[in-house]
């Protein structure tokens, strides 16, 4: 149906499905992403595709990974901060949180929450902020904004932090 060639040397799977190699509910997909990181470093290949389903089948999970950066290495809008950490590689000690974060940050990651309608309903944005400290906080609620967030990537954008209602919300600029 698909024209897959069950004797292609690749294989189906890089962990042999999950009767074979499973995990606990979404954990599952760690370790197809640890097994394609593996082939990738080991030149068998320039991209991989990891795709999985969790719990019940009610969670879905599709990553694309690459053994070349992007042209410019960043994701778009990235201060001159996160420019400078990426080029020292991994960092070795750890974050520092910030307790009461405010003013300019940058995302480093971030998820939205759908409703039950399938709607975005809210958003949370992991980052730094302007002097490096890591930060927790959500999105205004905005549905316009959330849909901006689903569908443009937001890694790197640059934006305001401030305290509403007790919560850290995180604004973009």
């Amino acid at each position: 149906m698909l024209g897959l060639d069950e004797s292609d040397p690749r294989g189906f799977t890089v962990t042999g499905g999950l009767p074979y190699a499973g995990g606990p509910a979404s954990a599952y997909c760690l370790h197809s992403i640890a097994s394609m990181v593996e082939r990738l470093r080991e030149g068998k290949g320039a991209r991989g595709l990891v795709t999985g389903n969790g719990w019940y089948l009610t969670k879905h999970a599709a990553s694309v990974w690459s053994t070349e950066r992007k042209p410019d290495g960043l994701p778009r809008n990235g201060l001159a901060a996160h420019r400078a950490s990426q080029e020292r590689g991994l960092e070795t000690a750890p974050a520092v949180v910030a307790e009461a974060p405010s003013g300019r940050a940058v995302t480093e990651t971030y998820t939205v929450v759908f409703d039950r309608e399938g709607a975005p309903a809210r958003g949370i944005v992991l980052g730094r902020t302007e002097n490096g400290q890591r930060f927790l906080a959500n999105t205004p609620d905005d549905r316009g904004l959330l849909e901006a967030f689903v569908k443009v990537e937001e890694v790197g954008r640059q934006g305001n932090l401030s305290v509403r209602d007790g919560k850290t919300v995180f604004g973009p600029a």
